[in-house]
């Protein structure tokens, strides 16, 4: 009796600078991808927004001796959220996840998303707990950012919502062939797009390496991106 072709899981992972975190988050994530090989046909694809370090010489010893690393090169930088739509264009799995390569989003998670997948969700959103024992200003500063997205836009984020995230296929058709706009505010689309979805709590750990890629001034155009999108006030 002929066997049945197993889902294929595909992780889409944007990376720009970080080449100090790269192997560290690829031995975690191949940890756990391997804890799912009975379910699941797991295969990686780095997009690799256009970098300045040691980034792309470290993908490509990764994907040297692992066939199913994926490296998609963009040939300029476009930024993080349209890596996620480049690497959305180039799956063709029955569940994608997106998740930061920096280590605050935890690998170990997935299952937890794949749990929620299983159980009739085409949509599992991750959302980033704020611990108590943030600075006031860091605290108050996310807080800030939800509520003025809210107050403006026409849609509603949760709190903390990430773009750490699992989309079935047919949500992921949509994006393919439906939802084709430039400069997209994903967490906003993801939305207002409709289907099924639930929610996996997680606590980011602290960077421990690297810098953070989000300055204030990218924070402020990533929130004017989702008002201008989602907004007719």
């Amino acid at each position: 009796m002929k066997q049945k072709k197993l889902p294929k899981l595909q992780i889409i992972g944007p990376v720009y600078n970080e080449e100090e975190v790269i192997e560290d988050f690829f031995n975690r994530l191949i940890k756990t991808l391997d804890t799912l090989k009975n379910k699941y046909r797991c295969q990686v694809m780095f997009v690799v927004d256009k970098s300045t370090d040691d980034t792309i010489l470290k993908l490509k010893k990764i994907a040297k001796v692992n066939k199913n690393v994926q490296l998609l090169f963009l040939s300029s930088r476009f930024g993080h959220q349209m890596s996620l739509v480049a690497g959305m264009d180039h799956s063709d799995a029955e569940v994608t996840i997106m998740m930061d390569t920096d280590l605050q989003h935890p690998p170990e998670l997935i299952p937890k998303f794949l749990y929620e997948y299983e159980n009739g969700n085409d949509i599992v959103l991750g959302i980033r707990n704020i611990p108590a024992d943030k600075s006031f200003f860091k605290r108050l500063s996310s807080n800030f950012f939800y509520k003025i997205l809210n107050f403006f836009a026409d849609i509603r984020l949760k709190t903390g919502e990430a773009d750490f995230r699992l989309i079935s296929r047919n949500v992921l058709t949509v994006f393919k062939s439906q939802i084709r706009e430039q400069n997209q505010f994903l967490r906003g689309l993801f939305s207002w797009v409709g289907f099924k979805k639930s929610l996996v709590h997680f606590n980011a750990e602290e960077r421990y390496l690297g810098d953070s890629k989000y300055s204030w001034n990218k924070m402020f155009q990533f929130a004017g991106s989702g008002i201008i999108s989602f907004s007719k006030k």
